[in-house]
Formats: C-alpha cells, structure tokens, sequence
C-alpha cells in the first residue's frame, strides 16, 4: 500500500482493500486495439480509463500509472491530507467537479468518478501546464517543476504498463 494511504472499513467492519497491480495480470487483457474481454473489478478500471482517455484525450496508460502511484489501485485509498480514493483526489478542493455525482466523500470513493474527477484535473493541468511532465507536477500539487519525482516515477509506471500490455506509448 502507498505510504500515506489507509484503507477505510465497509459499513460491516471489514476491511474492504481491493488492490491491483500489473503485477496481478490485469493488464494482459489489453491489445493494441483497446480492451479485449476484461474481467471484474480490474476490468471496470481498465475500461474506464480507457474510456475517460478517450474522451479527455488523455493516454489510458497515463491515467493508469498515476492510480499505480497514487493509490496502488487501491479505491478505498486517503491519505493524511485527506486526498481520497484511486487517484487520490483533495476533495474538499474539488467539490465542484464532484457535485454531478452527489455527495463528494462518497463520490470519491467510486472508482468510477474518482477516475473521471482526477483525470479531468490531470488534463487541465497538463492543458494549463503545457506538457505531460509538468502536468503531473501540478496534479500532484507542485507550484513549479520540482515536483520531487513524482512525474518521473509516474512515467516510469507507464512504460512498465506499455510493456505489460504491449501497447506503445502514445
């Protein structure tokens, strides 16, 4: 589990951590034409980032790395800030993008919105920001280049996903 992330408990007391990783083999459903039969909860995060890339213009892999790094694909993910779920959005920052989802701590938490809410933040970061690298160092709250790594270990997440899935970069 990512370092400053804490799983939270299901309504029955149990811990609820759903975690996937390339290393799980997810990502072998992937080709170079899109998403191929995908299977359960991994396939639903496969899909969805494929399908949010899509619309936002934005690489799949790209997205997927960033939830590798953030969260360790883990949905029920916080940190000690208070950023929440896959790609550990602040939601008390972006109400706003929550709203159409309903309540904002519960809709951070949906792998589903919490995906199309931060890959919308990690594109007008990378639209106001001018390029992927620096994109990143915004959407992790760097107020200038030096982002302590953070882009580089999230490029380097993408390409071990290129490999694992056999799609080249974009």
């Amino acid at each position: 589990m990512h370092r400053h992330c804490r799983p939270r408990r299901s309504a029955l007391g149990q811990l609820r951590q759903e975690t996937f990783h390339p290393g799980h083999g997810f990502l072998q459903p992937i080709q170079a034409g899109g998403v191929r039969e995908t299977h359960g909860v991994a396939g639903v995060l496969v899909k969805t980032a494929f399908s949010v890339g899509k619309e936002l213009n934005l690489d799949p892999q790209l997205l997927l790395a960033v939830i590798a790094i953030e969260s360790r694909y883990n949905p029920y993910a916080e940190s000690h800030v208070g950023a929440q779920g896959l790609m550990q959005v602040m939601t008390d920052v972006h109400k706003d993008k929550f709203a159409r989802y309903g309540n904002a701590a519960d809709a951070a938490i949906n792998p589903i919105v919490n995906i199309r809410v931060g890959s919308q933040i990690l594109a007008d970061c990378i639209k106001r920001r001018g390029s992927v690298q620096a994109g990143l160092a915004c959407y992790v709250g760097a107020s200038g280049a030096d982002d302590n790594g953070y882009g580089n270990k999230v490029l380097a997440e993408r390409r071990r996903i290129a490999l694992a899935s056999g799609i080249p970069l974009r």
